[in-house]
């Protein structure tokens, strides 16, 4: 008995470790996940009801002082419910994501070349 309370005492231990360490990671997902909702103009009721979790659950993932994070295929199920690819959960504000049709829509050649003209240095007229 005396040793599997170590090993709990030792697994809890690297389990708070990890969450530390990972704390910044889970903020921006919070974060996003709360930008995507608003923007979809779901309550928690209304998201946690798509995603097939209680709003309750839903709550305490978007609380940032939550001490467990929730598993992948909860977040899956958060980001089918707000109709975005997983990946839109984990990237920082300051990343622009273009979907494929207005990609195919962009003029390349022109873009690059506002860009070159950008980057060359000032000429004296």
């Amino acid at each position: 008995m005396l040793v599997f309370c170590a090993w709990f005492v030792v697994i809890l231990n690297l389990v708070m470790l990890l969450y530390e360490e990972n704390k910044e990671n889970y903020a921006l997902i919070i974060a996003n996940i709360k930008k995507y909702r608003k923007k979809r103009g779901l309550t928690q009721q209304g998201l946690a009801l798509r995603a097939h979790i209680s709003k309750g659950y839903l709550s305490q993932i978007e609380a940032k002082n939550y001490k467990h994070f929730c598993s992948l295929d909860v977040l899956m199920n958060i980001a089918d419910a707000l109709e975005i690819p997983l990946f839109k959960l984990f990237l920082p504000p300051n990343v622009v994501f273009i979907d494929e049709q207005v990609a195919a829509e962009l003029d390349y050649g022109k873009i690059r070349r506002l860009l070159d003209q950008d980057m060359e240095p000032d000429e004296e007229q």
